[in-house]
């Protein structure tokens, strides 16, 4: 089902979301320089994608617990975050701060994707489409708005009647923040900053996962996806007058995760790599069981690769195993 949606002031909405970029990066960088979580290894492409979704989820994860006073389901990626500061594998190493050239460009370049990403948006969804919207995008844009007035992480859209509820409160938080922030539409909001911004994360954190393993053909490939994203016959954008990637927004900060979890793991970082899916949890609390089971299995899957395949290995695991979703 559509809505029909029209804005005045795009440039306001392009100047928020320049905003979010630049802050989440800074954010998350300081981060990143804090508690030495860089590697050395990775690509300044990979780089640019830890800062700016170290910093997402650590704007998220602060917004939410002012507003809520606490009361909120980021209380656990408060403590997972702790928990991995305090047990990861400690680097003694000193860490060069300085903002190089390459960093620069890097960093214009994820900008350029930004500004792409939000006139693909606003041409797809309100000039071509002409403002109609679907209806997902309202109840999302009206949950933001009841975030901000209730402080409760309720899907209920009457303030009288919120309680909280299992839900993917984590770019909701962010859309609220930056439409209370600039006291700008909750629907336009979610469209042209908060979707935007989630939508670039993937494009460059897809660039430094292809980069790993083609190099600089990746650029190349990257071109091609494109141009199979816009032109493919057989998607719903010469139906729905919408990209097909920009109408599932739910899905953004799954990919997102995913990406970073996967960078982490071919970085050899499996600590963190096991930490950042745990951190998906509070970002979309209906995904708990599918979480955790798939940490679970692939821990024991680790853990047997590691220890070798002896029966006594396959057996104390597997028994472990099929408890677990017994009781699960």
């Amino acid at each position: 089902m559509f809505q029909s949606s029209f804005i005045d002031h795009p440039h306001f909405y392009l100047l928020i979301l320049t905003l979010a970029y630049v802050s989440t990066y800074i954010t998350g960088r300081l981060i990143s320089l804090a508690i030495k979580e860089i590697n050395s290894g990775s690509s300044q492409l990979a780089k640019c994608f830890s800062y700016l979704t170290t910093g997402f989820i650590s704007l998220v994860t602060i917004i939410a617990l002012i507003y809520t006073r606490g009361d909120s389901v980021f209380l656990l990626s408060l403590i997972i975050i702790l928990f991995y500061i305090f047990y990861r594998k400690k680097t003694h190493k000193d860490i060069n701060s300085s903002f190089s050239k390459k960093e620069f460009w890097i960093f214009i370049l994820g900008y350029i994707v930004l500004i792409s990403s939000f006139t693909v948006s606003y041409y797809s969804f309100f000039i071509r489409g002409g403002g109609n919207l679907f209806e997902d995008f309202m109840f999302y844009a009206n949950i933001s708005k009841v975030l901000s007035v209730s402080h409760i992480e309720s899907i209920s859209l009457f303030i009288d009647k919120v309680s909280p509820a299992m839900y993917h409160y984590g770019e909701l938080w962010f859309n609220a923040f930056w439409a209370d922030l600039f006291k700008v539409n909750h629907l336009h909001t979610l469209i042209l900053v908060t979707n935007t911004y989630l939508l670039t994360l993937i494009i460059i954190g897809s660039i430094a996962l292809i980069h790993h393993y083609l190099g600089n053909k990746s650029l190349f490939i990257l071109l091609l996806s494109i141009l199979f994203l816009v032109f493919n016959p057989l998607s719903s954008f010469f139906v729905s007058y919408q990209l097909p990637i920009l109408t599932h927004p739910k899905f953004f900060v799954i990919a997102i995760f995913v990406i970073f979890a996967v960078l982490r793991f071919i970085q050899l970082d499996k600590f963190m790599s096991f930490n950042i899916l745990l951190l998906l949890i509070p970002f979309n609390s209906l995904l708990v069981s599918g979480i955790l089971s798939g940490l679970f299995f692939f821990s024991i899957y680790y853990h047997i690769r590691k220890d070798g395949y002896t029966i006594k290995s396959f057996f104390n695991k597997y028994t472990i195993s099929t408890v677990f979703i017994l009781l699960f």
